[in-house]
């Protein structure tokens, strides 16, 4: 089973159970499952789905949306995101995460995210290139403060 069916399923699951309340706390004991650092099976899926709904809450209300991604890895937010974007360009320099993320978004049948092989500090988009959202969380503790000032200079 892909990462992708994997959190399908699990955000399925997730969102059709009442927890007594919203708190992740609640939601994690119901499961079985700590919120972070236990490696279980299920944490992946589980973080996923509330840094989703955390990222979702912050992005424009415009549709669809052209958004940019550094530090992709396999294409887990470029894939979630999918459905209200009109195109997302994903950048990682693994290509064996890219391939992942290829292959997912093949087997679901996405064809508005482009992945590109490339450090975020080498990156540079096309000239002309406009962006509504640039989201690169997962990047920035590799990151040092004027490499972060960095990139946001070049693609705002």
């Amino acid at each position: 089973m892909t990462h992708l069916k994997t959190f399908q399923y699990y955000e399925d699951f997730l969102q059709d159970r009442d927890y007594g309340s919203d708190s992740p706390e609640d939601k994690a004991r119901y499961l079985g499952v700590r919120p972070i650092g236990t490696g279980d099976v299920l944490e992946i899926p589980y973080r996923h789905y509330w840094e989703l709904r955390k990222v979702k809450k912050l992005l424009p209300r415009k549709r669809p949306l052209r958004i940019l991604e550094l530090g992709c890895g396999a294409g887990r937010f470029a894939i979630s995101l999918a459905s209200i974007a009109s195109k997302i360009t994903a950048v990682d320099f693994s290509k064996v995460q890219l391939e992942t993320g290829i292959q997912d978004c093949k087997n679901a049948g996405i064809q508005n995210v482009e992945f590109i092989n490339a450090s975020v500090l080498d990156h540079m988009p096309e000239p002309g290139d406009v962006f509504d959202v640039v989201y690169f969380s997962s990047v920035c503790q590799y990151l040092s403060r004027e490499e972060i000032l960095q990139i946001l200079e070049r693609i705002r």
